[in-house]
């Protein structure tokens, strides 16, 4: 005769506990990611850390990053091309108190060389990666072992 074990979850949902479980591990190593990323993302008027959003769980997964329009150009670099003049004159006169340096890079400097890049938010994805690697989803799922 078959021996038979009845795993009766009625009292806890094992499967959402165990999934709570992991998204709560993602969460801290994308916190982790987020808040490196930050520290490296370039800073002229704060606008694209103000664009930034922080670790959020989604159906797939755990999302973080920034929404500003420029915020790819910045962390890829660009081929070389014509930008706006007007950001870059504002921008020139915060930080050299003149518009000589804003005419340079928007018609002699992006349409030779581009924009260089940033690598703020893969540097923060990369020191995401490193705390995933140092630490192990089981100190999350301890709570199921009995």
């Amino acid at each position: 005769m078959p021996v038979q074990f009845e795993i009766d979850t009625t009292d806890r949902d094992i499967a959402s506990e165990f999934e709570d479980a992991f998204f709560e591990y993602l969460m801290d190593a994308a916190t982790v990611g987020y808040n490196h990323a930050l520290e490296l993302a370039p800073e002229d008027r704060g606008t694209l850390k103000q664009t930034s959003f922080a670790p959020e769980r989604r159906t797939d997964g755990v999302v973080y990053g920034f929404t500003a329009p420029y915020a790819e150009a910045q962390e890829y670099g660009t081929e070389p091309y014509y930008p706006p003049l007007q950001p870059l004159l504002e921008w020139s006169q915060r930080v050299s108190g003149g518009l000589g340096l804003g005419f340079y890079v928007a018609r002699q400097k992006i349409p030779t060389e581009g924009i260089e890049p940033k690598r703020y938010a893969r540097g923060g994805r990369d020191r995401q990666e490193r705390w995933l690697q140092n630490h192990d989803v089981s100190d999350y799922t301890d709570m199921f072992e009995e």
